[in-house]
């Protein structure tokens, strides 16, 4: 499991744009041309009432997904349900044989309050289904703290999370916001809100 520390919205924003576009160059250079979404399903109790995922490849390296946020809060009536909140989308990609793929790059940002005492944890998980291994990257925040945060998931060379070498996968993606101590009368609150596109790393396999 992988994580980051609480970083600086706009120096991390600005500090990795160079870097994305060196990633992006080099995955269109190298990939399948007729990779495609098939299907696209989300379940979680934070995925909005009528979220309707999109599943579109704008390039093989990009996959487009709508942005979506939602929330975990804390306090007087509030039940210890609303400590929790995530949204899991899951997307099912077919593309040739002799190719596999993982994720590259995936950014959130959200805010956060939380008190002296509590702890708020925002967590994405990506996996294969089939595959029992998985990958986490999180922001794990403090109180008190009151404040933006962001976070850039970035898969690098040692990156051991990849498709099967096959023609079809089903790719998991379930992004997390939780506070804890729950069961508390104290007002605590975290955010995420996801950006609307996932870069797509291929590499060729025997």
């Amino acid at each position: 499991m992988r994580h980051q520390h609480l970083l600086p919205f706009l120096g991390t924003l600005a500090a990795a744009l160079a870097t994305d576009e060196q990633i992006a160059l080099q995955c269109r250079e190298s990939a399948p041309q007729n990779a495609e979404v098939t299907e696209i399903a989300f379940a979680g109790s934070g995925c909005p009432a009528g979220y309707a995922p999109g599943h579109t490849l704008s390039d093989p390296s990009t996959l487009i997904l709508p942005k979506s946020g939602f929330t975990a809060e804390t306090g007087k009536n509030k039940s210890y349900l609303d400590a929790r909140a995530n949204c899991q989308i899951l997307v099912k990609l077919k593309y040739p044989s002799g190719w596999q793929f993982s994720v590259s790059k995936a950014d959130y940002y959200g805010r956060v309050q939380v008190p002296e005492g509590m702890t708020g944890v925002s967590k994405t998980t990506y996996y294969f289904t089939g595959d029992s291994s998985d990958i986490s990257y999180n922001n794990t925040i403090e109180g008190p703290y009151d404040g933006s945060y962001f976070r850039n998931d970035r898969f690098g060379e040692k990156n051991s999370l990849w498709s099967p070498c096959g023609s079809e996968a089903m790719l998991n993606i379930n992004t997390e916001v939780r506070l804890s101590p729950i069961g508390t009368d104290q007002t605590a609150v975290i955010g995420v809100n996801t950006q609307e596109t996932v870069e797509i790393s291929w590499r060729t396999c025997g």
